[in-house]
């Protein structure tokens, strides 16, 4: 499963240039690496590494799936999906407010965030 963003929305794009300043704040030797191979995010780029040790071409579907819900619960899932460890207390309160202030227009009145993410399975065969 490879990661391809969040389907449709503009608010938390919003929220991720955000997050994206805040960490480049932090300093330099608390932030976390670029992890992996980033041939890995593309079909054509899983065909070159695996082509050429025998497997056949990489099938690569898209799956939503929705991790919509309360206000919280919404938070809590993106603060997991990406490594703010180098940010302090300070910056994670200012995060989470810009996310809250972001989702605010999408708010339901039953107090839900609809919030659905894209990922790309890739499968490949041994020939």
């Amino acid at each position: 499963m490879v990661g391809n963003g969040v389907l449709l929305d503009e608010a938390y794009d919003r929220f991720r240039a955000l997050a994206n300043e805040e960490i480049a704040d932090a300093p330099e030797a608390k932030r976390m690496p670029a992890l992996g191979d980033r041939r890995t995010r593309s079909r054509e780029g899983f065909d070159a590494i695996l082509g050429p040790v025998g497997f056949a071409p990489v099938e690569w579907e898209s799956v939503a799936i929705d991790l919509g819900g309360p206000v919280d619960q919404v938070w809590a899932g993106v603060a997991g999906l990406y490594n703010y460890e180098p940010l302090d207390q300070a910056a994670m309160e200012r995060l989470r407010g810009a996310f809250l202030d972001a989702r605010r227009d999408s708010i339901t009145p039953e107090g839900t965030v609809p919030f659905t993410v894209q990922l790309q399975l890739a499968t490949a065969e041994l020939r």
